[in-house]
């Protein structure tokens, strides 16, 4: 299709265009063929655009096929023709680009479409709107979008007996396009670049390039048969009959068909309607479009129904190496650093950039407040007692969890002179120096066993441990305000040799402590925390677990152990007992204390496994809301190393999430062994979230020798997991905090949090599911702190998409996805963003995107992810331009499984640094009895060459087992060259098996693991099963030569012939067909386009 006129007048009258311009908004008459176009050139293609809705003729009956076309009547039919429609009435609430397209110009919303695609450009800050476009401005417009693969030559000419009237702008525009065939001169050797387009000519154009991107047609058939039920049409090889709409119109050349006589058969190309009947229709004599043939596979069962798997519960094994356990983590033996214990920690700041940033800046976290939330801080921890200005350490200590409460409701009355009260368990000696004012005392008796669940010390020293022991409550100030608390500790029945307990916010330092015994060499100190019900409950504080002393140790010890902040202060808010277990009530309840006392920084080195859904999600979204204006720094949890394992609430949007990292150096201070590479600990939990948002945010320093309670009889311990990785992002923020006042600069929490993930360090190795976006660089995000301007807000853009519903992300685990579209909802103020693609199979397709306030947009994004199997991860990211909103972050998460040979098994070959990870994804087909793993380690017995072990997680993401290792192992265990497991009734769907190379390995003089592993059904997948097919699949893609290409396909229901929307395989990539139709990718050979179509369950 060529356009081949003569050249025109350019010349319209105003008062013509003003009556044009109101005209151009009503809607004509459905399929109409217009009075003044039945002897035009272009008669087929006004109708057929007037069909589809693209464009509109006028009340009259007529079209006016020859006046002139606006720019911004051209803007709007291009918007419409190309799919842009929705997205011009979404921008036109926007502000306007152009100071010539005002607020409440009708044609705003689809220029700015224009120019979002790059279509459009104005000179300046105007764009002309009214004025008529010429056509040498058309061919440019089309040039840019049909650019082409190939750029036209720099010694090309335009042969044009006027190509001196083309503006030097205009001829690269032209010369593309009119080498693409899409717009060409006139008989007489012209082009008539001046000359304004007509509506005519305009049509024209959509319908060249329309066809050009295969979108002009539906359906391209062999036309068999015609009767009153409609068209009897062969697509793909069968017949089908489609019903005409009222009022189609079926063309023959340039001409209405009324007689089907000496027509039948014919090519047939045709447009439908939603309700899958023709609205127009085009007798075709040359095979012009590609051919299509499409075979359909039998739909397979959802996920959901096929959890076959026998139930398997695994267990830690008994291998020899340190294995870390769910939190609160496990507590190691002796450093091999003996007494030079700051070392470990040394170990770590360096590695996380913050000895740099403290020895560079000179900052140590004067003035910042940490609270903690964990199993509470021990009172008398040397390290833990003052800050570096001899400030007291901990500032305020409250206990939510039940352990440490006791009643007191029970009353006794003394005189003023009397040295003893009776109760019920006998008569106590009162204190000598402390008396009540009112003369009515509150007593309760603490149950020894009660004090720490776990444990059974002996906490007073007489060789039991079911002791009760006697508290008191007394108002020793003013009648009837309990402020003062007595414990017999000793069991001695006497008061008057006990420390008097105030309430440790208002009295700091004050605490009482168990006496030395066999259990407890060092005593069990503790404080008082709060008086109740008017002295009827007295709640104390101590930390009888050691994991919350250790944090508090990591993030601001002052002492022989120096933390990441020693001048900082902390709040203790234990909701731990000794067992390590917390309430979501409770965490939620410390949460909201901090931010009510004004805590710049929360850390919560816990996390809860989703049982009660529905209380999850309410506590998440709640510690989301108390996040966007504190930095609630949370570990991620230790059910690594599978995909998907965090923990809540690190999954929260809002919160600095934290994995385990580990660092050569870190071990060798640590353990004594040597690695070559930094890496993730294989205990740390991967993301992505389960929306498939990015999670964790960064890597810390994963494990550390710190300061623990007294009780224990030590001053430090070594200590692994992500809970210790949280305090060093906890400790680098309050740095951070404390330069920024240094410097004069305001902030917030959104600003510091930004900076710590902006600094972190990429692992080459590991991808964002892994790392997030790296390894704690304190230094480094100073740099970027300090260079920040205006106080960052949250993005409120919220994320979802077409294959994956409401997710913040996208994660695949069945399929592999060709486009998706991204659901992005500007829940603010209106903006504009642009997209930064982070890996190169992620492409997008409409960029940058404008937002107005309150609305929603697509991201149109392809994949063309490699052939290799893995796990791939791309980030987009998405910056406000002109505005200091936190960037929106989608995370793309595709795992791409083994293929199986013919006989149903797989075969890996690696070598594995030490403490390094493999991830491997099998697809496990439906109706397996047993799947069997195998790893070896290559080597004799005698001379094994390697060191490593399974982490085996189902179709369902769920942890199945970890193996005993296979290969070397420790002195006093039987070395095995081989492990294996075999798997009853697999689950259907993806499992994932990650390999772990021992850390250990230079014990044995080695630094990595060769390994071969193996995998076999019980028998080989089944042959692919083809079926009827229930859809009626049809393409009008221009012939072409053999390439991979975008192509358009209408996909119709066989059942109604009314369009199919849902989820689609398509040549082994997930689509979203939406309404009919869906853009799919795929290789053309021979003319040809061959489909194989599987229909997705929702659920799979």
């Amino acid at each position: 299709m060529k356009i081949s006129l003569r050249c025109k007048l350019s010349y319209f009258p105003a008062a013509v265009l003003a009556f044009l311009l109101v005209l151009i908004l009503s809607r004509s008459a459905p399929a109409a063929d217009f009075i003044d176009t039945k002897l035009n050139w272009d008669r087929m293609e006004i109708s057929q655009l007037e069909a589809m809705e693209i464009l509109q003729g006028y009340p009259d009956g007529r079209f006016y096929p020859e006046q002139p076309v606006t720019r911004a009547e051209f803007a709007k039919m291009l918007a419409v023709a190309l799919g842009e429609k929705e997205a011009g009435l979404e921008i036109n609430q926007a502000s306007p680009i152009f100071d010539d397209t005002p607020f409440d110009f009708w044609a705003k919303g689809y220029i700015m479409a224009g120019v979002e695609q790059g279509w459009l450009l104005g000179q300046g800050t105007y764009f002309g709107p009214d004025a008529y476009i010429t056509r040498q401005e058309a061919a440019v417009i089309l040039s840019r979008i049909q650019p082409g693969e190939e750029q036209p030559s720099d010694d090309a000419v335009l042969e044009f007996t006027d190509s001196d009237k083309i503006a030097d702008w205009a001829v690269e525009g032209i010369q593309k396009t009119t080498e693409q065939g899409l717009i060409t001169g006139f008989p007489d050797g012209s082009f008539c670049p001046l000359d304004q387009l007509s509506r005519a000519e305009a049509v024209h154009l959509l319908a060249v390039i329309m066809n050009q991107k295969g979108i002009l047609f539906d359906f391209n058939g062999l036309l068999k048969k015609a009767d009153t039920n409609g068209l009897t049409i062969q697509v793909i090889g069968t017949d089908r009959v489609f019903k005409l709409a009222e009022g189609a119109q079926i063309f023959d050349r340039n001409n209405l068909v009324t007689v089907w006589k000496d027509i039948i058969p014919a090519r047939i190309n045709f447009n439908v309607n939603r309700y899958g009947e023709i609205i127009h229709a085009r007798l075709s004599y040359a095979n012009e479009y590609l051919d299509l043939a499409v075979k359909q596979l039998e739909t397979s069962a959802a996920q959901q129904e096929a959890v076959l798997s026998s139930v398997h519960i695994p267990s830690t094994p008994a291998s020899g190496e340190v294995f870390a356990v769910d939190e609160p983590g496990s507590i190691m033996a002796s450093p091999i650093t003996g007494n030079q214990e700051e070392l470990s920690l040394a170990a770590a700041q360096e590695a996380a950039g913050i000895k740099q940033l403290q020895n560079k800046m000179g900052v140590s976290g004067k003035g910042v407040t940490i609270a903690v939330i964990d199993s509470g801080i021990d009172p008398l921890q040397q390290d833990l007692q003052r800050t570096q200005d001899g400030q007291r350490k901990v500032v305020d200590w409250v206990n939510f969890s039940e352990e440490g409460r006791v009643d007191t409701n029970l009353l006794a009355y003394a005189a003023a002179d009397d040295k003893y009260i009776n109760t019920d368990k006998g008569q106590y000696m009162l204190p000598g120096i402390e008396r009540s004012q009112s003369g009515q005392y509150h007593y309760g008796f603490w149950s020894e066993e009660w004090i720490t669940y776990l444990n059974d010390y002996d906490f007073t020293g007489n060789n039991s441990n079911n002791d009760k022991i006697m508290v008191l409550v007394m108002d020793s100030k003013t009648a009837g305000i309990y402020d003062t608390v007595f414990v017999d500790t000793n069991q001695n029945f006497s008061l008057d040799d006990e420390v008097p307990l105030r309430i440790y916010r208002d009295n700091k330092h004050n605490y009482a402590s168990f006496p030395k015994t066999a259990d407890l060499p060092q005593g069990f100190p503790f404080i008082l925390c709060d008086i109740w019900d008017g002295g009827n409950t007295v709640n104390f504080g101590y930390d009888s677990q050691g994991h919350g002393t250790h944090v508090a140790g990591i993030a601001a010890a002052n002492g022989q152990l120096m933390g990441a902040a020693p001048n900082a202060q902390l709040i203790a808010l234990k909701v731990a007992d000794s067992a390590g277990i917390a309430y979501l009530k409770d965490t939620l309840r410390a949460v909201e204390y901090a931010v009510s006392k004004g805590a710049n920084i929360i850390n919560i080195s816990l996390g809860y496994y989703e049982r009660d859904e529905e209380a999850i999600a309410n506590f998440r979204n709640r510690i989301n809301e108390l996040a966007a204006r504190t930095l609630i720094c949370v570990a991620a949890g230790n059910d690594g190393p599978g995909l998907v394992t965090l923990a809540s609430p690190a999954d929260a949007p809002n919160t600095l999430a934290i994995g385990a990292y580990i660092a050569p150096e870190m071990l060798a201070a640590n353990y004594g062994w040597t690695t070559e590479s930094a890496g993730s600990w294989y205990f740390s939990s991967a993301g992505p979230a389960k929306d498939g948002s990015l999670k964790p945010d960064l890597l810390a320093p994963g494990s550390v020798i710190s300061t623990v309670p007294v009780w224990t009889g030590r001053p430090a311990q070594l200590i692994e997991g992500s809970s210790m990785a949280a305090p060093f992002a906890a400790g680098s923020a309050a740095l951070l905090m404390e330069e920024m006042w240094k410097q004069g600069h305001g902030f917030n929490s959104l600003m510091i949090k930004q900076a710590l993930v902006s600094g972190a360090r990429q692992l080459d190795h590991l991808s964002p599911a892994e790392q997030g976006h790296g390894v704690l660089d304190a230094y480094e995000a100073a740099q970027i702190v300090l260079q920040a301007e205006g106080l960052p807000d949250n993005s409120e853009i919220k994320v979802s998409s077409n294959l994956d519903g409401e997710g913040s992300g996208l994660i695949i685990r069945q399929s592999i996805p060709g486009r998706v579209n991204f659901t992005l909802q500007n829940l603010d103020r209106e903006t504009k963003v642009t997209w930064q693609s982070k890996a190169d199979w992620l492409r997008l397709e409409n960029n940058p995107l404008y937002l107005p306030a309150d609305s929603q947009r697509y991201l149109r994004v392809e994949y063309d992810l490699p052939s290799q199997p893995g796990l791939y991860t791309g980030l987009i990211e998405g910056s406000f331009v002109d505005s200091n909103r936190s960037p929106v972050e989608i995370l793309n998460t595709i795992i791409v499984p083994e293929p199986w040979s013919k006989n149903g098994e797989i075969d890996l070959y690696d070598d594995l640094p030490g403490g390094q990870m493999q991830r491997i994804y099998l697809q496990v087909p439906e109706g397996q009895k047993s799947l069997l793993l195998k790893l070896r380690v290559l080597g004799s017995l005698s001379k094994l060459q390697g060191r490593v072990r399974m982490h085996i997680y189902d179709a369902a993401g769920q942890l199945y087992n970890v193996t005993e290792f296979a290969g070397l192992a420790p002195q006093g265990l039987t070395a095995q060259r081989e492990v294996s497991e075999e798997i009853k009734y697999p689950m259907a769907g993806v499992w994932e098996v990650v390999i772990y190379s021992s850390s250990t390995l230079s014990n044995y003089g080695l630094a990595g693991s060769d390994y071969v592993f193996n995998a076999k059904l019980d028998h080989p997948a089944d042959t692919p099963v083809f079926v009827e097919g229930e859809f009626i699949i049809g393409s009008a893609c221009p012939r072409t030569v053999d390439s991979r290409a975008d192509i358009w396909l209408t996909i119709l229901n066989v059942s109604d012939n009314r369009p199919y929307s849902g989820l689609l395989l398509i040549n082994d990539r997930l689509y979203y067909v939406d309404q009919g139709r869906v853009l799919v990718t795929t290789d053309i050979q021979h003319q040809s386009i061959n489909l194989i179509v599987k229909r997705v369950n929702p659920e799979q």
